[in-house]
C-alpha cells in the first residue's frame, strides 16, 4: 500500500499503539502500587520510608531516622552533664535535624523539672520538639519514654 492510504494506515496504527513512555510509566506505577507506597512529596524522606505526621506521638529509637515532610529527625542518645549547682546534674536527649546536606544537633532536657518543648528553626520554619509530656495535643498528656511529638508552626 502506497500513497495517502498507507500514510493513513500508519497514523491509525500509531493512534492505537500506546506510547513506549506511557507503557513504562504505567508499569512503574503498577509495580509501585504492588510494593507499597510512600509520600512522593516528602522532602528528605528516603525511598520507601514512611513519612511521620507533625503533632502526632511517634516512637523513636537511637540511630533510626524519623522522616517528616520537610526534615529528618535522628535520635543520637542520652548524655549526662554534672552540675555544681544541681547535685543530680542534667540528662540531655540529643537529636540530629537533617535537611538535605545540612544537619544541626538539638537537645531536649527536663532541666530542673519544669518540662517543656525544645524550640528550633530550620530553613525559616519554626519547630517544637516535645518529650515526656505534651503541652498542645491534650494539655498534660504524658508521652512514653520512647515517644516524641514534633510540631511545625502552623503559620509556616
Amino acid at each position: 500500500m502506497r500513497g495517502p492510504e498507507a500514510d493513513q494506515a500508519n497514523i491509525d496504527r500509531r493512534r492505537r499503539a500506546p506510547s513506549p513512555g506511557l507503557v513504562g510509566l504505567a508499569l512503574g506505577l503498577s509495580l509501585f502500587a504492588l510494593l507499597g507506597s510512600t509520600d512522593l512529596t516528602a522532602g528528605p524522606a528516603k525511598k520507601g520510608a514512611k513519612t511521620v505526621p507533625y503533632g502526632e506521638p511517634v516512637h523513636y529509637e537511637k540511630g533510626l531516622p524519623l522522616h517528616f515532610k520537610d526534615l529528618d529527625l535522628v535520635y543520637l542518645g542520652t548524655r549526662h552533664v554534672t552540675s555544681e549547682v544541681f547535685p543530680n546534674g542534667f540528662d540531655y536527649e540529643d537529636f540530629d535535624v537533617v535537611q538535605g546536606e545540612h544537619t544541626i544537633t538539638i537537645y531536649w532536657t527536663s532541666g530542673t523539672g519544669d518540662i517543656g518543648p525544645t524550640y528550633f528553626q530550620r530553613s525559616g520554619h519554626k519547630y517544637a520538639l516535645e518529650l515526656r509530656i505534651s503541652q498542645w495535643a491534650k494539655p498534660g498528656r504524658g508521652l512514653a519514654s520512647d515517644e516524641l511529638m514534633l510540631w511545625k508552626d502552623p503559620k509556616d
